[in-house]
């Protein structure tokens, strides 16, 4: 019949769980459902390079566009996506499934995949456009994670193993109206 899945989150439960994996990380890490409406994030603290960037107007509302945007190929995939951000990070996301329903996505990231020399170029013209000093960017994203694709592919598929479970373990619950 046209019954209606009823999605619960358990805010409480999953932030701890975020916490868990941010301090074992370092990584920034965040949990949306299916509209793409963001529920949780750790740390509470945001990476100073972004801050910086979400400061601009223009600034916050590309980090939004670049989160939905990656949101929207993990929803259609069905399967683990990493992407650049529009400032140059890259940011993965895994999708939390149930049976073959998206529930909503595990997104983690702000990582930087090359050193900061070669990065100028792309940081000059991102602080050109958003109005924001070059070397004070260039400063904050020294201080960012770096890790290159094979270890930002096992974290995912570490995540991946544990989205399986939120349900199982009610960090989600799941009924039917």
């Amino acid at each position: 019949g046209g019954s209606l899945m009823l999605i619960n989150f358990n805010i409480e439960r999953l932030d701890k769980l975020l916490y868990d994996f941010y301090h074992v990380t370092g990584i920034t890490v965040s949990i949306w459902d299916s509209q793409i409406n963001q529920l949780s994030f750790q740390p509470k603290e945001m990476r100073s390079f972004c801050r910086a960037i979400r400061s601009s107007k223009k600034g916050e509302q590309l980090c939004l566009q670049s989160d939905r945007a990656l949101c929207m190929e993990c929803g259609k995939t069905g399967k683990a996506v990493s992407r650049y951000c529009h400032a140059g990070l890259i940011d993965t996301a895994v999708p939390i499934k149930f049976k073959d329903t998206i529930l909503g996505y595990m997104m983690f990231g702000q990582i930087a995949d090359k050193p900061s020399a070669s990065a100028r170029p792309a940081l000059e013209k991102l602080s050109e456009d958003l109005g924001l000093d070059c070397d004070y960017l260039h400063s904050l994203y020294d201080e960012l994670e770096t890790h290159d694709a094979e270890k930002i592919e096992s974290i995912a598929n570490i995540l991946k193993m544990a989205t399986r479970y939120l349900w199982l373990s009610e960090y989600i619950k799941i009924g039917y109206d």
